[in-house]
C-alpha cells in the first residue's frame, strides 16, 4: 500500500528509505514468520507502527504488513483489525489476511492486501490538480465508500489523500479507490443503537488541513464532519490548494474560516456545474 506519514498503514509499491539512515527496530524481523506470511523489507514507520512488505510462504503472493509493539501507551492495531472485520469483504476495503504475534511475542502484526499508489501520489503525478472529469468520477466513488462506512456505524475521522489508495496496476482494482488506515475510526452509535452525545472540549482528531470547523472547535465528531473533511480533500485535489493552507489554525477564527470557504468554494462549484 502507499507510503505516508507517521499514522498510516499504507505501503506503496516503491520502497522508501529512512531519512535518518538509522536501522529501524522492526528490521530485525525481516525473514520472521507471521502465520503463513514472511516479513520482508521495511518501508516506513512512526509513532503508530511500522510497515513492511511481505509474502505468502505458500504461493509467494505479495502482501503489506503493519507491526505494532506490544505494550505501547495507546495500542491501536487490534482496534484497527476489529474495524476492518466489522466492515467485511467489500471491494474498496483492503482484504485482511491475518492478525497475530511475532518476534518472540513482542510484536502484533496485521497482514493485508498490497495496494498501489495513493490519491496524493497520483495527484502529484498529474501536476498537483485533477481535471473536473476525474474529480467528479472520484467523488462518486468516495461517496459510496463513506455511505458504506457510515452505514456500518463507523466514523473515519482521518480523511487525507494519503489514506486512499488505488489497486495495483494491471489488477482488477486498478481504478478502484480503497480506504485504508482505520486507526482513528470510532463508533458513533452506542450499545443501545443510539447516536453518541454531542460534547465540547474534545481534542482535534485528524489532519488539520482537512478537518471540519466543528473539529477545530473541539466538538464531538459525527458523520457530518467526515463529509465536510471529504469535501475539503476533494477541493484540494481539484484546485491544488485550500485557502487556509499556511495559516495558523489556532489563530484563525471560525468566522474567518467560513468567509474564506465561501469565497473559494464558489469557484469550485462553478467548475462542477459547468462540467455537469
Amino acid at each position: 500500500m502507499s507510503q505516508t506519514g507517521s499514522h498510516s498503514n499504507a505501503i506503496e509499491t516503491t520502497k522508501s528509505k529512512s531519512n535518518s539512515g538509522k536501522r529501524h527496530e522492526t528490521e530485525e524481523l525481516v525473514g520472521h514468520m507471521l502465520g503463513q506470511f514472511i516479513i520482508d523489507d521495511y518501508v516506513t514507520g512512526g509513532s503508530f507502527g511500522s510497515f513492511h512488505y511481505g509474502h505468502d510462504s505458500r504461493n509467494n503472493d505479495k502482501v503489506a504488513i503493519k507491526l505494532e509493539k506490544k505494550g505501547v501507551p495507546q495500542p491501536q492495531l487490534h482496534l484497527e483489525f476489529g474495524f476492518y472485520r466489522s466492515l467485511g469483504l467489500i471491494r474498496f476495503i483492503p482484504k485482511i489476511y491475518y492478525f497475530g504475534i511475532c518476534g518472540n511475542q513482542v510484536w502484533h502484526g496485521m497482514v493485508m492486501e498490497l495496494l498501489g499508489p495513493s490519491l496524493l501520489a497520483m495527484n502529484d503525478k498529474c501536476g498537483g490538480t485533477f481535471t473536473t472529469a476525474t474529480t467528479v468520477q472520484l467523488t462518486i466513488q468516495l461517496l459510496n465508500v463513506f455511505e458504506y462506512v457510515h452505514d456500518h456505524g463507523l466514523l473515519y475521522r482521518d480523511i487525507k489523500p494519503e489514506n486512499f489508495l488505488f489497486g495495483l496496476p494491471n489488477s482488477d482494482k486498478w481504478c478502484t479507490v480503497c480506504l485504508i488506515d482505520l486507526g482513528f475510526c470510532k463508533r458513533y452509535v452506542d450499545e443501545h443503537n443510539c447516536h453518541i452525545e454531542y460534547k465540547k472540549g474534545k481534542p482535534i482528531t485528524g489532519t488539520a488541513r482537512y478537518i471540519s470547523v466543528n473539529n477545530h472547535g473541539g466538538c464531538e465528531l459525527s458523520r457530518r464532519d467526515d463529509m465536510e473533511a471529504l469535501i475539503y480533500m476533494i477541493v484540494f485535489l481539484h484546485k491544488g490548494h485550500l485557502p487556509w493552507q499556511g495559516l495558523n489554525a489556532q489563530s484563525m477564527g471560525i468566522k474567518e474560516r467560513y468567509r474564506q470557504m465561501g469565497i473559494y468554494f464558489i469557484l469550485f462549484y462553478f467548475d462542477i456545474f459547468n462540467f455537469v
